[in-house]
């Protein structure tokens, strides 16, 4: 777990924009100018590096320069809302980060995690054998081994962290 203060800057976005979807779960997105609005708020200021952040690095439709998340994804209209499963994305951008790691989260934004991955994103209640393939491995926790004949998949990060799934 980390303090407020030494959140990375990708982290920052997804947590404002986590925050805002979750409040307002009718929108469609948010403009940059309301995550930036966000993180101000959540951190108490606004490092340089979150519109680039906003605009470039975490937009998981654009190709990587330098940053490679697939944090943000860009509506129709221009607005940004969290990526899910199954959004486009630039290839370049495959296996790249989504979501923060649990331990990468302050205290107080935990649950947000747990928000994404099982409510908002609704990916582990959309899974069937018809779109992934998985095993349980032994002596490993979680799901493993998928198919890449599907545009969507769980990533490493996602496979190799039993801290990222919530425990019934």
């Amino acid at each position: 777990m980390v303090i407020k203060e030494h959140v990375k800057v990708a982290d920052q976005v997804w947590i404002a924009l986590a925050l805002l979807t979750r409040e307002h779960p009718d929108r469609e997105g948010f403009t940059s100018t309301e995550i930036v609005d966000r993180v101000r708020t959540e951190f108490g200021h606004v490092s340089p590096g979150i519109p680039t952040h906003i605009h470039q690095h975490c937009v998981a439709i654009k190709p990587p320069n330098p940053g490679r998340y697939r944090i943000i994804t860009r509506t129709d209209t221009g607005l940004n809302r969290l990526f899910k499963l199954g959004d486009p994305y630039h290839p370049d951008r495959a296996d790249s980060k989504y979501a923060p790691a649990r331990d990468d989260l302050p205290a107080e934004h935990e649950d947000l995690l747990d928000w994404y991955l099982i409510d908002h994103t609704k990916q582990l209640k959309v899974l069937t054998l018809d779109s992934l393939f998985f095993k349980i491995a032994p002596g490993r926790s979680g799901l493993h081994d998928v198919s890449e004949r599907h545009d969507y998949y769980l990533t490493e990060d996602f496979l190799n962290n039993p801290n990222l799934i919530r425990r019934q």
